[in-house]
């Protein structure tokens, strides 16, 4: 054994190892033997190991010296102890490709099978033809290393995902459908998301957190779809932004909070079927700032910090439509007047701060048309225009 491991040391790693796949090649095709039971031998003794192949390493390192190496096997099948027949299958590059037993033509045991560089592909126990047991498998996308355990060929219990050595993803099955409690972890380990399933189907809370840990939305299922809160968190723990579902559907109050955790703006659903949607913004002292639409036709009001009114009116695709009053901060009407579509139309007044008529005219699509009247603070008219059509 001495000799034969001198003449190994001659050769580098690479070289080394190709002798020793040739050497189990040729112990097996000779002997009849099992590679399991070599390899478990290794595990056991390195003495005993090389004792049982070292005559064929040494015809291995005479075919190396001569060039003339077998080659690659590209399938065999040996008899095993108790009705088993083990069966290898190889790539062109020489690499295992499939590793199998059968007992009475049926899968049994370790069943393996390895990308032509080497890495496992996928490993399942079979019993009497079927699945059973922990497995293990790469994902479509070549990189996630799936793991968890087979119960008449369905998924029982805890399944992980890999990607590498960090694990990705825990869900709970029963009977092949997801059912429990499913979590999924960035990198660094620390907890992503939080969810629940009901026989395959979304139900109850879920949580998502950021790296460090910290919780960053909060919502939950029913029944598959989102539904009730659904809660955005600040860094510092406090509700953002909160919205309301029904059946999937943002719909109800949608709110945005400050850091104090006062409401800035809440978005409330008037009409499902139109789509009507009426948001009002907050001062952050709690008063009413601004009521707006998102629809194509709506209110508009905007308010002074104190809670008066300073713009009421309709917007229509974005612009003024119909109707509009400003108003100054102490309440009293400031103007009155009608726009089409956004340009002023019709008869338009102007008030001073106690009330008192300023200015009164009409315009006609946005350009002032007809008698034009100035008041003084008596309200006596102090100029007269007309302005003729354009």
């Amino acid at each position: 054994m001495d000799n034969i491991i001198k003449k190994l040391k001659k050769f580098n790693i690479t070289k080394q190892r190709e002798i020793e796949k040739e050497a189990l090649k040729l112990c097996v095709q000779k002997n009849n033997v099992t590679l399991n039971f070599l390899f478990m031998l290794k595990e056991k003794s390195e003495i005993l190991y090389w004792n049982s192949i070292k005559p064929y390493v040494s015809e291995a390192i005479k075919n190396q010296n001569k060039n003339t190496t077998n080659s690659p096997i590209k399938a065999q099948q040996i008899k095993k102890p108790h009705n088993l027949v083990y069966s290898i299958t190889y790539h062109k590059n020489g690499n295992i490709k499939k590793k199998c037993s059968y007992k009475n033509e049926k899968l049994e045991g370790a069943y393996e099978e390895y990308t032509e560089d080497g890495k496992i592909k996928l490993k399942y126990f079979y019993k009497d033809g079927e699945k059973e047991g922990k497995f293990e498998k790469l994902a479509a996308d070549g990189w996630h290393i799936i793991k968890g355990t087979l119960k008449s060929e369905k998924l029982e219990g805890i399944c992980e995902v890999y990607l590498v050595d960090e694990l990705r993803e825990r869900t709970l099955y029963k009977g092949g459908i997801k059912n429990g409690e499913s979590q999924e972890y960035y990198r660094s380990g620390n907890l992503k998301a939080k969810y629940f399933y009901d026989l395959g189907i979304k139900n109850g809370e879920c949580r998502i957190y950021n790296d460090s840990g910290r919780l960053r939305i909060k919502y939950f299922y029913e029944n598959g779809v989102i539904e009730g809160s659904y809660k955005i968190f600040d860094v510092f723990g406090n509700v953002k932004i909160e919205y309301n579902y029904i059946n999937g559907f943002a719909g109800g109050k949608h709110k945005i909070f400050n850091k104090k955790g006062k409401i800035i703006q809440e978005d409330s659903l008037q009409n499902l079927k139109e789509n009507f949607w009426l948001t009002k913004m907050y001062f952050a002292n709690g008063n009413l700032k601004e009521i707006s639409s998102k629809s194509e036709k709506g209110p508009y009001e905007k308010y002074y910090k104190n809670g008066n009114i300073c713009i009421r009116g309709t917007y229509k695709n974005s612009v003024f439509d119909g109707a509009y009053e400003k108003y100054y901060e102490n309440g009293v009407l400031k103007i009155k007047c009608i726009y089409n579509n956004g340009k002023l139309n019709g008869l338009y007044e102007e008030y001073t701060k106690e009330g008192k008529l300023k200015i009164k005219c009409n315009y006609l699509e946005g350009k002032l048309y007809g008698r034009y009247e100035k008041y003084d603070d008596k309200e006596n008219v102090i100029k007269i225009i007309n302005y003729s059509k354009f």
